[in-house]
């Protein structure tokens, strides 16, 4: 059986569903930076790095002022632990793909195997209708 949580039990049925976190091998930088760095930590989150990238951004090309750093976002494209990132200028959403996996049994343990990735756009919230 896969590993258990408290909220599923020790004896759950393997899982399939989409999620945000990358579970092939990708050749960025900053993943290969962070993946031994969240291994170590036993973290499997990567989203604080991105928010980190987000803020470095936008103090660099903001030069301290509040509007530029919103400006120098809008529409910034980047690549980060997970892949490709967007952040739509009209509503400042960050778009990224998704993935669709499921566990598999390797022996003793259960390993995640990539089903699909659905790109950020099929997959990007409505737009909302104000900043």
């Amino acid at each position: 059986m896969p590993p258990g949580n408290a909220v599923l039990g020790e004896e759950d049925p393997p899982l399939e569903g989409r999620t945000a976190v990358k579970v092939e091998e990708i050749d960025l930088e900053p993943h290969v930076v962070t993946a031994e760095e969240r291994l170590y930590r036993g973290d499997q989150r990567p989203d604080g790095f991105v928010a980190g990238q987000m803020i470095v951004h936008a103090l660099t090309e903001g030069d301290n002022d509040v509007n530029a750093m919103i400006t120098a976002l809008e529409g910034w494209e980047f690549q980060g632990p997970k892949g490709d990132y967007t952040i739509r200028e009209s509503d400042h959403a960050l778009i990224q793909d998704m993935y669709t996996a499921k566990l598999v049994a390797d022996g003793d343990s259960w390993l995640p195997e990539l089903i699909s990735v659905v790109p950020g756009a099929d997959v990007a919230p409505p737009e909302a209708s104000g900043k």
